[in-house]
């Protein structure tokens, strides 16, 4: 259901997390020009890794708060790690080179190099760019302005990274018309701005900042992963020319609605996790949609799910969701497989998983475990049982009707 692998072209380890999405790196066989071109892939029938997983409790000891897994210590320096960092909450993207294979995120595992990296649980989506090879000049004008040394240009051509730079603005970037991967995680940034000539741009990594607005993004019209997780959003808006988004990451925002994203018919993951959600509604359009995480908000009842044709993956857990006839619209879908529902009141019952599992027949996973077929014939067993309690207790209700009538037959004239 989701694909991953990452390793950078300077050795670094990988770092996996998948959706779903290929992004194919051609290296040109002109080795002095060394040029890249990137495909992204949307013919994958199914997705066989697993994303959104930022809450799973299993495989995993320790957590922060915002959802991230703290991966083990590393035998070594070079060893890699298994994590559910951010990333998990994210989406898949593939990037292979002649060279190596790359991926941004991978399943419910990510590989990530060690170092301090690991301590921080970052989910770099490109290689990580020494400052020794960036600067930033002063100006008199508001922005800083990006330089990068010919080495750079050469090496990453198609990529910037500017995480952990202690940045509270966007940089001027000129004469970089030609960036693929954007990456500004962990800074102080509060307004997304000064980006609008990467018309390219295919993937944009903001997590970890201080947006207050989703803005500035009308002009790169190729993005097709936006990752904005971990900012002071409140609103989904300004997306309207962002029609080729394949991954839409906002969780651990502030934001109250879903809305403003009918228009993503191409849209296959969006990621609300851990937001102030009271309700799941507005959801028509979204046509290709197939992962949709809303763990740890207050959800109350779901709406629109069943008009979701391609759903497979629909994450609920931690939510305020107490008894089935809130989200009965699961019942008419076709297309889930996997669901979870732990951490709700509703979780609590003894007829939770029988009831859930009658009405859902199609099911592979119910609370990220599988569904047994044993565990199917004994919610068979109970439906059919309190079928033929629904047709007594109707028989009984008949008869008290018509007893009346039948010992008074004058009382029909």
């Amino acid at each position: 259901m989701i694909p991953g692998k990452y390793r950078s072209v300077s050795g670094r380890a990988p770092n996996n997390v998948n959706c779903g999405l290929h992004l194919v790196i051609q290296t040109s066989p002109l080795p002095e020009k060394n040029k890249v071109e990137f495909r992204l892939n949307k013919e994958t029938a199914s997705f066989p890794g697993r994303l959104l997983q930022h809450d799973l409790e299993r495989n995993y000891s320790s957590r922060q708060g915002d959802g991230r897994v703290i991966s083990p210590s590393p035998r070594n320096k070079s060893s890699c790690v298994s994590s559910t960092t951010n990333m998990t909450e994210l989406c898949g993207l593939d990037m292979k080179t002649t060279m190596s294979s790359l991926s941004a995120f991978g399943d419910s595992s990510i590989q990530i190099p060690s170092k301090s990296r690991i301590r921080q649980g970052c989910h770099s989506a490109g290689p990580n760019v020494s400052g020794d090879h960036i600067n930033l000049v002063s100006s008199s004008a508001p922005f800083p302005i990006l330089q990068r040394s010919s080495e750079e240009k050469i090496l990453y051509s198609d990529r910037l990274t500017l995480e952990r730079q202690k940045l509270t603005v966007c940089p001027v970037i000129d004469g970089e018309e030609h960036l693929r991967l954007l990456n500004f995680q962990h800074n102080f940034i509060t307004r997304i701005q000064n980006i609008s000539n990467l018309r390219r741009l295919i993937f944009l990594d903001l997590y970890d900042n201080q947006i207050e607005e989703i803005s500035g993004l009308s002009t790169l019209r190729s993005l097709r992963v936006l990752l904005l997780g971990k900012n002071r959003i409140k609103k989904i808006s300004n997306l309207e020319n962002l029609k080729s988004l394949d991954v839409l990451d906002l969780h651990g925002n502030q934001i109250t609605k879903i809305e403003n994203v009918n228009h993503l018919c191409d849209l296959r993951v969006l990621n609300l996790a851990r937001n102030l959600l009271s309700h799941v509604d507005n959801l028509n359009g979204l046509d290709s949609l197939t992962e949709l995480n809303l763990r740890h908000n207050q959800i109350t009842f779901v709406r629109d799910v069943d008009n979701l044709p391609c759903l497979q993956r629909l994450f609920l857990s931690f939510n305020n969701i107490s008894n089935f006839e809130s989200v009965c619209c699961l019942a008419d879908s076709t297309s889930l497989s996997d669901i979870t529902f732990d951490g709700n009141p509703i979780a609590q019952e003894s007829w939770y998983k029988h009831t859930v599992l009658q009405n859902m027949m199609q099911l592979r996973q119910l609370d990220m475990k599988r569904v047994t077929e044993e565990e199917r014939r004994m919610a068979s067993v109970v439906a059919k049982k309190e079928e033929e309690k629904k047709r007594e207790s109707h028989k009984q209700s008949l008869l008290k009707v018509f007893s009346p009538m039948a010992a008074c037959p004058h009382s029909l004239h």
